[in-house]
Parts: structure tokens; sequence; C-alpha cells
């Protein structure tokens, strides 16, 4: 089972710090056989330290984006480190995400690493030593571009709805600054924006920002 969770995206300008899953799933406690990736380099580094085999209580989530992530508690086996380094297979080059561990907890391997990482692919789990082939569920930080590598031997594939800086429901980021009226804020005009029917581009008096 797949679960992709687009707006947290590392690929689409997500920090890849989103715990939404996980926090659920220790609350389910049904988490056997799970796998994801989390952005948290104190959590990362504070792993490592401990060392393979090694038990650790880390906070984890909301490193890089605490407006959208509240931080979890929680105490972990650690199975694996890593430099980090090692080359993506979409697109193909070498990256590092810097020390990077393995944390098992409640029947799930989180790869905590302190930069994010594409998941386009599987190659991030395959530097951990993990294989999500053989997972129940794996969770993937993607909004579409995971299909190609996973939607060929997935049961099923679910999108779930989370927040996070890459949502594509834009009504639910916080933005400050946005001219009014402006679909799809104001979903009932006759134009998204002044001049959109004729194709003209309204720059500057529509520009946003998520400050």
């Amino acid at each position: 089972m797949i679960l992709a969770e687009g707006a947290d995206s590392p690929s689409a300008g997500g920090f890849g710090d989103g715990n939404d899953l996980l926090v659920e799933l220790l609350r389910r406690g049904d988490a056997t056989d799970t796998l994801l990736a989390i952005a948290d380099p104190v959590a990362a580094r504070a792993a490592v330290a401990a060392g393979v085999g090694g038990t650790v209580r880390v906070t984890l989530g909301g490193a890089f984006m605490p407006a959208f992530y509240t931080p979890v508690e929680l105490e972990a086996t650690v199975t694996a480190v890593r430099s980090g380094a090692y080359r993506l297979e979409l697109p193909v080059r070498p990256v590092d995400i810097g020390a990077t561990a393995v944390l098992e907890v409640a029947g799930m391997s989180i790869v905590v690493s302190e930069r994010n990482a594409l998941q386009l692919d599987e190659s991030v789990f395959h530097m951990a030593g993990l294989d999500p082939r053989t997972a129940r569920i794996v969770l993937v930080k993607s909004a579409g571009g995971f299909r190609g590598v996973y939607e060929a031997y997935a049961a099923d594939i679910i999108e779930i709805d989370t927040p996070g800086p890459c949502d594509s429901d834009l009504t639910r980021l916080p933005y400050r600054h946005i001219p009014r009226p402006m679909w799809p804020w104001d979903p009932g005009l006759d134009e998204p924006w002044p001049g959109a029917a004729t194709g003209a581009a309204a720059i500057g008096s529509t520009a946003v920002s998520p400050k």
C-alpha cells in the first residue's frame, strides 16, 4: 500500500519534515512493516550518535515547518546508520542528505536525515538498507512523480490529504497579502483574476506572498 503525501513533497519545494501520518499510525497502533522518511537534523544526529542497536528518545517532525507540523516525542531503536551520500535513481545524480539513521518504533522503519530526500523513487530506502517492495505500507512524499516507480507493484495507492507547504488547496496556505477578490478564496467570481477571460496577466497587482 502506497500512501502519497504531496503537500510535503521535497521535489515540489517541501522540507520533508511532515509527521502527520507517523502520529496517526502511532495513535492507531497499526504500523507493522511501514516505511517512511522524515527530515529532522537534530533527531538524525542524535540517532547516529547512539549507534546501531542503541535506544534514543527524540522529537520528530516539524523541524523546518513548525507552522504545519507539531513534533512528536518517541523512543526508538537505531537499526542502521548511514552517511547520507547516495545516488538518486530519478533523476540520476549523486546526492547527500547528511547524517542519516533508521529508527524502528511500533513496527515502523523511519529513515531520519539531516536534509530532505527526493522521493520520486525508492533510492532513499535502498540507501538505508530497506526494501519498499516487501513492506506493507510505504509513505511517499510526492504528489505524482512517484507513480513511475511505485505504480508497477503497489497493491493500491492512496493520496492522503495532509497539510503542508505544497498543499494543492491554496486556501489552506498561510497567505497574508492576497489582493481580493481572487479565486479560489472567492469562488463566485466570473473571472479568477482581473483580465483572465482575455488572457491578460495582471502582473504585480495579483502577486501573492506566503509571508
